[in-house]
Order: structure tokens, then C-alpha cells, then sequence
């Protein structure tokens, strides 16, 4: 008998076996929103391309959970933390496979790292730990490691409020009912009425209730 026989043979087989076993939906569970600190901030490297994200560690106070929020700094703030306006393109890439329009260098980095309103994702982020007295000694950074290292120096210990829900429509089928970090705000979100009966009406499963 061949290898591919044999191959054929157990992929019937195991058909067979499956088709007389039960068979579930695969559960999704619902939004969450929690009570947390931020436990740290890590830049890791791309491992198959020119890039990395900035993991920022969570722990929930409720339930005790660790989740971490990746953002994703656009390259040239890879490269070059100090890269002049112009380094980074205003043009959105589209997958030639696929014909999905991206998002630019320069929108990315508004969205993630800086802008003028003061919304994006670090920005955000770093108002709220010096609200809550947080700062830092270190020195300035020149790398982006360093950056995520002072980073962390400053956001270390910073409470806030996260949430928490599945991917509507993931590329791997596989990660469908995993529950990953979408957002991080102040703490006072928690005792806002106005907001939490937004969370509420949208089904997510409070932490703290």
C-alpha cells in the first residue's frame, strides 16, 4: 500500500468517524469591558517582513485576565522615530491579489502614533497616564526599542478601561471566537452612566458587574 493510499485511506476513514460524531457551532463569546492597569510596553519585530507593533501588556483588575494592544507604527517611524513629514507617503497602498485599499504612511502614523487633534492611539494614551501623575526619566529616545522603552516607563502602572471582542470577519477562521483588545480609556469611563449604558446596549459583558 502507498503513502498516498494510505493518505486516502485516512482521510475517509476519519470522514466517516466525523460524520458519526456531533457536531457544534463554534461558541462566540460576547464583548467585554474591564477595569485594568497597563503592565508594560514591548516593541516586537516582524519576523517575516520590515516592521513590528508596540505591545502594550493589560491586566484586567476584575477578573485577573493579561491581554495585550498591539499598534502598528507605519515604517518610516520604524526606521527613523525622528523621520521629517515627508518621509512618509500620503498614497494607500492596494493588494494586488486581493484590490484592498490600505491605509497611507501618513494616515497610519496620524492614527497611531500623532496628529494635530491629539486622538491618536499613543497620544491618547500617554494623556492618560500624566493625568494620573505619571512620568518618566529616562532619556530621550533614538531607536524605536528606546521609544518603546520609555514608553513604558511612562504608561507603567496607568489605570484605565479596556475592551474586549472577537474579529467580525477574521482571516484565519481559526482565531473567530478570539476575544482581543480593541480599545483603551480612562478610568473614569467606568463610572460614566451615559457610556456604560452605551456598552450595555451593545451586549458587552461587564467586568465589573
Amino acid at each position: 500500500m502507498t503513502e498516498s493510499t494510505l493518505d486516502t485511506y485516512a482521510a475517509d476513514a476519519l470522514s466517516e468517524a466525523f460524520a458519526a460524531t456531533p457536531s457544534f457551532d463554534a461558541p462566540i463569546p460576547p464583548p467585554e469591558i474591564h477595569q485594568g492597569v497597563i503592565t508594560g510596553v514591548i516593541w516586537v519585530e516582524n519576523t517575516n517582513k520590515p516592521g513590528g507593533r508596540f505591545s502594550v501588556g493589560l491586566k484586567s483588575n476584575n477578573s485577573g485576565i493579561e491581554a495585550d494592544y498591539a499598534i502598528f507604527p507605519p515604517l518610516p517611524f520604524v526606521e527613523n522615530i525622528y523621520a521629517s513629514a515627508d518621509s512618509y507617503s500620503t498614497e494607500a497602498p492596494v493588494n494586488e491579489e486581493t484590490g484592498k485599499v490600505g491605509i497611507s504612511e501618513s494616515a497610519s502614523y496620524a492614527r497611531s502614533i500623532h496628529n494635530n487633534q491629539g486622538t491618536a492611539t499613543l497620544q491618547v494614551l500617554m494623556g492618560i497616564a500624566r493625568a494620573q501623575g505619571h512620568t518618566t526619566t529616562l532619556d530621550k529616545p533614538t531607536t524605536i526599542d528606546e521609544f518603546a522603552t520609555v514608553l513604558g516607563d511612562l504608561l507603567g502602572g496607568t489605570e484605565v478601561v479596556f475592551t474586549r471582542s472577537v474579529d467580525q470577519n477574521p482571516n484565519d477562521p481559526a482565531f473567530a471566537g478570539v476575544l482581543r483588545v480593541r480599545r483603551i480609556m480612562e478610568p473614569e469611563v467606568a463610572s460614566n452612566p451615559k457610556r456604560m449604558r452605551y456598552y450595555e446596549k451593545n451586549g458587552y459583558k461587564i467586568a465589573w458587574s
